[in-house]
């Protein structure tokens, strides 16, 4: 999962230079932050699944027999990076982030504190100001989370 998310925040780098999308949230200094917590998330993982690694709406098809998932960029790391981009940074719905976070908190094979670390991290390596509802839904959710308070949060 190291090598996906950062060839994602790679992408943002580039994003972010652009001045067209330069903002608070846009910045060199959201990308270290996200590299921070990125650190501690994958140092402290424990339990590792095989993941799609690009699981969101526009790469699931329901076709005659069911659900299927495409264009996986695969990776093996925490379920919660998983549940993070599918679930929560990465969705075309009108729930905000926080909400999305709250729906899944009770689920027994997520965490909540590992989730929202990763909910953090993708949403930086996600935050395209060209989507406005999802740029919205993403500059909310950055402004109210302290990566310092992720951080601490999380067992190493």
């Amino acid at each position: 999962m190291a090598e996906v998310i950062e060839m994602r925040l790679e992408w943002a780098r580039a994003r972010f230079a652009d001045p067209r999308y330069a903002s608070d949230i846009a910045s060199p200094e959201s990308i270290k932050d996200a590299e921070r917590v990125l650190d501690v998330l994958l140092r402290s993982t424990t339990i590792r699944h095989v993941l799609h690694a690009d699981l969101q709406a526009k790469n699931i098809l329901h076709g005659p027999d069911g659900w299927f998932a495409i264009d996986p960029l695969g990776a093996v790391d925490d379920l919660n990076a998983e549940a993070a981009a599918l679930w929560v940074a990465v969705q075309d719905g009108p729930t905000s982030i926080q909400r999305r976070l709250e729906e899944l908190h009770g689920h027994e094979a997520l965490d909540p504190d590992r989730l929202t670390a990763w909910t953090f991290v993708l949403s930086v390596a996600e935050y395209r100001p060209y989507l406005p509802a999802s740029a919205r839904r993403i500059e909310h959710f950055l402004a109210r989370t302290d990566p310092d308070e992720l951080i601490s949060r999380i067992p190493v």
